[in-house]
């Protein structure tokens, strides 16, 4: 099955899997799987000291700056297209977001969220989300300003049109590239630089303030294998569907193994997460059938596994 960005029924992840911020000088991952379509999302902080993070998806086509599947806070832009309708492009979403220009040409309105506008300001597009400006974007579409928990980060680009630094107040986060591809090389925050390494288009290393991170793809660049060299950050092993390409395991500091059932009508997905002497097992279905009230569309239950159950999953037996 080829990867696409298609909007599923729902997005619904599951309860954050893993977060990991034992010690201060470690920075966080946080994933997680999207138990409607079997993706795995994935963030990771870029650099300690800095909250800005870097997003996997492995249903996504998309190469973004730190390769494919891979898109981080600062990659966001609009595009504009026939009719008055603007497209913003953003990690924040799984697909492209469309804004409608409103009949007083002052702003855009997205139609999804009418409280997500896109306003035009003199010299810049501004976006604002329930009256809280989110980001600004210069006449060519390109990001210059954002803000994330309560912070503001503005942005300056090479000749090349690539971020080159992002500044918060008087620091600033210094980006080298690779000479002939889109992909950020390096890194220089707080006079410490932070390299990464590529196969093609993968990322396949990348230096922490404490050590490495190694990164494995499969051929259809779904990530199966994040290895740490620091004992205190988290290390992950995946394994997928090769037919319909959802993930069926994550191996971690717990365990989870998911399996899917149904069709497009009627999906039933469930994990069973073990951690040390307990393990669960959640269950979701989705129900897309016509006539159905809201609170029907989705159900969710969450059970704990007696030992019997356990040694039968362990065995290998359906239960």
């Amino acid at each position: 099955m080829e990867k696409n960005q298609s909007s599923k029924f729902f997005s619904v992840l599951t309860t954050l899997l893993a977060t990991t911020t034992s010690l201060a000088a470690t920075p966080s991952i946080q994933y997680a799987v999207n138990m409607q379509d079997g993706g795995l999302i994935l963030k990771e902080s870029i650099v300690q000291g800095l909250d800005l993070q870097r997003t996997y998806r492995s249903r996504s086509i998309d190469r973004g700056y730190f390769g494919m599947g891979w898109c981080s806070d600062f990659e966001s832009h609009v595009k504009f297209e026939a009719k008055g309708m603007l497209r913003l492009e953003s990690c924040q979403f799984s697909r492209p977001q469309i804004f409608k220009l409103s009949p007083s040409a002052a702003r855009y309105t997205n139609l999804s969220d009418s409280q997500d506008m896109i306003l035009i300001k003199m010299g810049y597009y501004e976006r604002r989300l329930k009256g809280q400006w989110q980001n600004r974007y210069d006449f060519k579409g390109r990001l210059v300003e954002f803000r994330k928990d309560k912070a503001s980060y503005k942005i300056s680009y090479n000749v090349r049109g690539l971020p080159d630094r992002i500044t918060r107040g008087s620091q600033a986060l210094q980006l080298s590239w690779d000479p002939l591809l889109d992909l950020i090389t390096q890194m220089k925050w707080n006079h410490k630089k932070y390299k990464n390494k590529y196969t093609g288009f993968d990322l396949t290393q990348a230096q922490t303030m404490d050590g490495i991170l190694l990164y494995q793809y499969d051929d259809l660049d779904n990530l199966t294998s994040r290895k740490a060299s620091n004992s205190h950050e988290t290390s992950l092993s995946l394994s997928y569907d090769r037919e319909e390409d959802r993930v069926l395991s994550i191996h971690a500091r717990c365990q989870e193994r998911y399996r899917y059932s149904g069709n497009l009508q009627r999906l039933v997905a469930s994990v069973i997460r073990t951690c040390e002497d307990k393990a669960t097992r959640t269950q979701f279905i989705f129900n897309k059938k016509k006539g159905i009230s809201p609170s029907e569309q989705i159900h969710v239950t969450q059970t704990v596994l007696t030992p019997f159950e356990r040694l039968s999953l362990n065995q290998g037996v359906e239960q």
